[in-house]
């Protein structure tokens, strides 16, 4: 997963499994960050979580897809 973040937006691409490729869309609003990541075959996912305070670590993150699944998820830079 690759994220760029640009005033209060955030972009960028992914890779499921090594193949599956996906385009991220969303927005950090002060410590809270949520995106979407939709993929080529039609599955997507929200991504919901907050940013620890020196922004390198995404915590306390949540994932909704549209094929049911949720998980959760813990990410760093």
């Amino acid at each position: 997963m690759n994220l760029q973040h640009n005033s209060g937006r955030i972009t960028g691409d992914a890779i499921w499994n090594g193949y599956l490729k996906g385009t991220i869309d969303g927005k950090v609003s002060g410590r809270a960050i949520e995106f979407t990541i939709s993929y080529s075959n039609g599955d997507n996912g929200f991504y919901k979580g907050s940013l620890t305070q020196n922004g390198t670590k995404i915590i306390n993150g949540t994932v909704k897809g549209n094929n049911g699944v949720t998980a959760t998820l813990k990410a760093s830079k």
